[in-house]
């Protein structure tokens, strides 16, 4: 049942950081267009796969007892959400950063000016989408697990 929450929450928030981010990126560099779609699509199979093996929910416990915040509600929700969202947001931006850049250009050079340039928008984006998405993912499988349990 744990694995189905985890799924559950790993589905909401990556739909949603997806999103958040390929319209961020489209709109900081040449608008919205039908790739944006795709490059929604591309952000969540990308952000879904290290959804898998990197344990998220024992980074974010483990940050919060190093912090001392697992008391407050507010604090440990800012702390929790930090290393989801960065981790996420690094692995996302790298990858479409090469779907865009590439293409047009073998540089290496062009490519890391091109994602050091867009990943700390990205990661701001991102944090702030998670800090706001979360704790609805949560309602939503939590209503939804209270209701299988009843039956």
């Amino acid at each position: 049942m744990r694995k189905n929450i985890k799924l559950s929450m790993n589905v909401i928030m990556n739909i949603a950081m997806a999103i958040a981010m390929s319209l961020t990126a489209d709109l900081m560099h040449k608008g919205l267009s039908s790739r944006t779609l795709l490059m929604m699509l591309l952000g969540f199979v990308v952000g879904m796969i290290p959804s898998f093996f990197i344990p998220y929910d024992r980074m974010s416990a483990k940050l919060c007892r190093l912090l001392k915040v697992e008391k407050s509600r507010v604090l440990s929700h800012l702390v929790a959400t930090l290393p989801p969202a960065v981790i996420q947001t690094l692995i996302i931006s790298a990858v479409m950063t090469a779907v865009n850049v590439l293409p047009h250009s073998m540089s290496l050079n062009i490519y890391l000016t091109a994602y050091v340039q867009t990943t700390p928008v990205m990661i701001l984006v991102a944090y702030v989408v998670a800090l706001a998405v979360n704790p609805i993912a949560i309602r939503l499988i939590m209503g939804k697990q209270s209701a299988v349990d009843e039956n």
